[in-house]
């Protein structure tokens, strides 16, 4: 059995025209906790906030992101603040991916799921 340690780097690239690669560490029980909690009512049942759950995962589990440029022409870059992304910064990257399609990798692989993600190539620690 292979296991992931919250202090691995995973680089994950969709292949695409113009690749985009994202830098996660898995994510911590603690953060798991907070993600799974995020529920709302919905005619009187309680179901996952699936929106407040992916901004979670990438606020717990980014690290970098390559391939995105600002209308500018400048290299996006996160800004980070002792270790964890601005909610700014998660706010843009939800914006820019905004089909659930191109969020459910990183909230898969921030849940330690690797061998389901399609169209994506996973490294973990790369050089």
């Amino acid at each position: 059995m292979k296991i992931l340690k919250c202090t691995d780097i995973i680089r994950l690239t969709v292949e695409s025209e113009s690749p985009i690669s994202v830098f996660l560490k898995p994510l911590s029980v603690a953060e798991k906790i907070d993600i799974a909690s995020k529920v709302k009512m919905v005619k009187g049942e309680e179901i996952a906030d699936y929106q407040a759950q992916a901004f979670l995962c990438i606020k717990y589990s980014l690290v970098k992101i390559e391939g995105v440029e600002t209308y500018d022409g400048e290299i996006y870059e996160p800004t980070i603040i002792d270790g964890k992304i601005e909610d700014s910064s998660v706010d843009d990257i939800v914006n820019m991916l905004s089909e659930v399609s191109l969020i459910l990798p990183y909230i898969q692989a921030a849940n330690k799921n690797l061998s389901s993600i399609k169209g994506v190539k996973v490294d973990v620690n790369p050089k």
